[in-house]
């Protein structure tokens, strides 16, 4: 069956490439990329903390900021110097954007009525965007009647009603409670397999990433640090600033002692610490590794030989189903995740603890300069 809305160009999503692209606000550099590929008919999504330059880079992709040097190009066409309006791209904005004094199908057709659309086909293609966002029966209300996720619904559809070759969306559900946001999460993914269309996304939010997107590219100083799916980025992340932002909030480095059989042996003052390397690691005899771990690969429990730490609960947070641990150790603070039904989740702030982790528990990453 064919899709609803397919791309204008072939009925072929778009790919996008950005090489050397950098940019700059006076001595500030937002945004110093080597080279990003987004493929076609991808969810990719932008990821990173503030001011890490995803939004910058969003713009540039939008053509509502023109790069200081490199290239854009969707497709192998270059588009670096194309006016945002000639760019066919659909864009959610952070705050919708909608016309308040048009209706929500006023709304969803504006982009056709300024593209010479005739009314018959306008209307049905409006009627098309508003089935697929689930929003038939509001297509005469005004923007105002409508909750943040029904408005959000109508800047989808507003974004993808034209077929453009790409759908920008940036922070499109920050505005949403938790609990519309995971919803709208689900919807989002739907709305992306339904349409086929390319989509590229700005979050600062780890978990709606991990959710919606087919691959995630991590920034931080305007540079792209890991580009791979969600599954990789989760549990191999390449550096300590991509596995700390990623949940891996434990960092350990130790001096390597021995290697054998797969297993890397070091030691930290008197605590002696076994790490499992991967099947593609390789390292030698009197090298430094920094090993990340995440919360809940740690425990709490009785202490062991190896790859067990003494300290004591400074901090404890209770999050329903898991309660998170601050533990001070010689390693410094360990954060650990316990599940209410473990024996370790009974510690309390001020007890003395052991915090204890397997072999295979920890993944080796570069160390931040």
């Amino acid at each position: 069956m064919q899709k609803p809305f397919s791309m204008a160009a072939g009925n072929q999503p778009a790919g996008v490439r950005l090489d050397n692209v950098t940019k700059n606000f006076g001595a500030i550099t937002a945004v110093r990329l080597q080279e990003l590929e987004i493929r076609p008919g991808e969810f990719l999504t932008l990821l990173g903390p503030s001011g890490c330059g995803k939004t910058t880079l969003l713009k540039i992709i939008a053509g509502f900021e023109r790069p200081d040097t490199g290239t854009l190009s969707v497709d192998g066409r270059d588009i670096t110097d194309l006016a945002p309006e000639k760019r066919n791209f659909g864009m959610v904005f952070q705050g919708y954007a909608l016309f308040p004094h048009l209706t929500v199908a006023e709304n969803i057709g504006f982009a056709l009525r300024r593209r010479g659309v005739a009314r018959q086909e306008r209307d049905r293609k409006i009627a098309d965007a508003l089935a697929l966002v689930r929003m038939t029966e509001f297509g005469d209300r005004m923007p105002r009647m409508l909750s943040g996720g029904q408005q959000q619904r109508v800047a989808l559809a507003r974004a993808i009603v034209f077929s453009p070759d790409l759908v920008l969306l940036d922070e499109p559900l920050s505005a949403l409670d938790a609990g519309l946001r995971e919803a709208l999460q689900v919807e989002l993914r739907a709305l992306h397999h339904e349409t086929g269309m390319t989509f590229i996304c700005v979050t600062h939010d780890q978990q709606e990433a991990l959710s919606l997107s087919d691959r995630i590219a991590v920034l931080n100083g305007g540079k792209v640090l890991q580009v791979a799916t969600p599954e990789s980025l989760y549990s191999r992340p390449v550096s300590e600033f991509v596995a700390r932002f990623m949940g891996a909030r434990n960092i350990i480095r130790i001096r390597v002692e021995a290697v054998r059989d797969g297993l890397v042996k070091g030691k930290i003052g008197g605590l002696c610490i076994v790490h499992a390397l991967d099947s593609d690691e390789h390292t030698e005899v009197g090298r430094d590794i920094t090993l990340a771990f995440r919360p809940n690969a740690l425990s709490l429990g009785t202490a062991a030989d190896h790859n067990s730490v003494p300290g004591r609960v400074v901090a404890r947070n209770y999050h329903g189903s898991d309660i998170l641990f601050t533990v001070a150790t010689e390693l410094g603070e360990l954060s650990v995740t316990q599940s209410v039904r473990t024996p370790g989740a009974t510690a309390t702030e001020g007890d003395n603890v052991a915090v204890s982790w397997a072999d295979t528990a920890g993944v080796t990453v570069t160390p931040d300069s």
